[in-house]
Formats: structure tokens, C-alpha cells, sequence
């Protein structure tokens, strides 16, 4: 959830990010001059597309097998998770309640004693936000179509329809954990990174850029359990950080297939 991605970094972060993207094109300009590439056959891109795509597809296969397969989730209509939420620097501290209902309905709340509420909902093809102490307002744009991808129920079973353009990013190494890297491509081209473990095949981190397209977020996926009676395996600690702040929540349940009152999902009140 990206309630708390939507803060602007710092003016000295975003000129320093600029000065090194720019310092790397200028680079890389001058490398191709002095030794330019040579030309690739088709053929020989032809395999090298059809090596990576199989590759995409045996990582994200994992995946799914990983958190429990299709048919697991396929089972299941509704979800609510509760737990809380600790943000950083300012050690602060609050509750989390997140209800859906499948294909494509989702209420996630925060509520922070010092704060006030915050929420997002996604009913459909719709949705508004209410950060703290601000009124509801509706979505639309990226941040709509972020919110959706966020709202939909099977997405962990289901990257290859929300985003239809992969690429193969490579190997790397995380906290010390070798993970593989894929990258997503939406419709409208806004694009995620996925880094998955090597050795469980279960995400361990995917990076962004917030809907407003000011900062980088990075989130954090720990702590994976299997849910009682669905095979389903869930993370029940989630972080997000930027450049200057973060957020870490952890659940204390995750249950499925249980009654959620419709009007959770209805239009706030004009």
C-alpha cells in the first residue's frame, strides 16, 4: 500500500540523482563512441528474446508454486488483514486494517493516534484517497491505475496479465540472498522491479516510482506464512522506505474467505 509514498524528496536528493543520471548517460555516450557495439543478428536477438522470456516465465512460475499455487487462491473471494504500523524517523505508531473482495475491491486504512486516518479505496474502476488530515478525494491518472493493481484480488498469481511487458533484469544479491530480477511493464508503461529469492522463489523486495513520479519506494516482503486451511502463503511484515522515510507494518492476522460488509467499498459521501 503507498499511503506514505506519496511524500516529496528532498530538492538536494532529486539535483544529485540528476546530476548522476546525467554524469552516467554522459559516460556511457563516450564508452559507445570509443567502442562501439557490435551489430547483433536478428536471429541472434531472436534467441537471446526467446531465452529471457523463458527465463521470466520459470521465475514467475516459482512464484506462484511459491505463495501456493493458482488453484489455492482461486478459491478464495475475501480477505482482511489487521495489524499495525511503526513509521520512521518519527517513531510513530498505529493500526492497519486492509479488506477485499474479489476481482477488484479494496479498503486499506491506517489510523494513527497522532495523526488521524488515512485510507484508500478501489471499487472497480474507481477510486479515492483520504491521506491525514485532508478530505477524500477521488483518483485518477497513475495513481488510479497503481491503486487498481493494488486492489486486485489474484494479483500475486497474476503478474503476467497486469503487467504484459517483462524484461529479465539478472542476478543479484540482497541482505546476502541471491535473488533474481524482473521488470514490469503496465499498459500505460509506468514500470515496478520484482526481486525474487533464488532459493524460496517468494518476492522479497519490488521498487517504484510514487504515483506522482517524485520519489523512488522500495518495499520489503518478510515473513511469509502459510494461512490456515488455504495452502496460501502471505508476508506478514511488509516495509516500504524513500529517500528520507519509511514505513514498517506487521500483521497479526490474515484471513480468508470471511464475510466483509459491502459498504466498506462504497463512495465516500460528496
Amino acid at each position: 500500500m503507498k499511503i506514505c509514498s506519496r511524500k516529496r524528496v528532498l530538492a538536494i536528493l532529486i539535483c544529485l540523482c540528476s546530476a548522476l543520471l546525467t554524469d552516467a548517460a554522459m559516460l556511457a555516450a563516450q564508452t559507445a563512441t570509443r567502442h562501439p557495439a557490435k551489430p547483433t543478428s536478428a536471429k541472434g536477438a531472436q534467441a537471446a528474446a526467446k531465452a529471457a522470456s523463458k527465463t521470466i516465465d520459470a521465475i514467475l512460475d516459482q512464484y506462484v508454486t511459491a505463495v501456493g499455487g493458482i488453484d489455492a487462491w482461486k478459491k478464495s473471494t475475501t480477505r482482511v488483514v489487521k495489524g499495525s504500523v511503526a513509521f520512521s524517523p518519527s517513531h510513530t505508531t498505529g493500526k492497519v486494517e486492509l479488506y477485499q473482495a474479489a476481482p477488484d475491491k479494496m479498503r486499506f486504512e491506517m489510523k494513527v493516534p497522532s495523526r488521524g486516518v488515512a485510507w484508500v479505496l478501489v471499487n472497480g474502476g474507481e477510486g479515492w484517497q483520504k491521506d491525514f488530515a485532508s478530505d477524500p478525494r477521488r483518483l485518477d491518472g497513475k495513481e488510479l491505475a497503481d491503486a487498481k493493481i493494488d486492489a486486485d484480488f489474484y494479483k500475486e498469481v497474476d503478474l503476467r496479465r497486469l503487467y504484459p511487458r517483462m524484461e529479465y533484469g539478472g542476478a543479484s544479491v540482497i541482505d546476502s540472498q541471491p535473488v533474481e530480477i524482473v521488470r514490469g511493464f503496465t499498459a500505460d508503461g509506468s514500470s515496478h522491479i520484482f526481486y525474487f529469492a533464488k532459493s524460496t522463489g517468494l518476492l522479497v523486495r519490488e521498487d517504484f516510482l510514487s504515483a506522482r513520479g517524485s520519489e523512488a519506494v522500495q518495499t520489503f516482503f518478510d515473513d511469509y506464512r502459510e494461512l490456515k486451511e488455504s495452502g496460501i502463503k502471505y508476508p506478514f511484515q511488509v516495509k516500504q522506505v524513500t529517500g528520507r522515510a519509511g514505513q514498517t507494518m506487521r500483521f497479526e492476522e490474515v484471513l480468508q474467505n470471511v464475510p466483509v460488509d459491502k459498504s466498506l467499498f462504497a463512495p465516500p459521501a460528496q
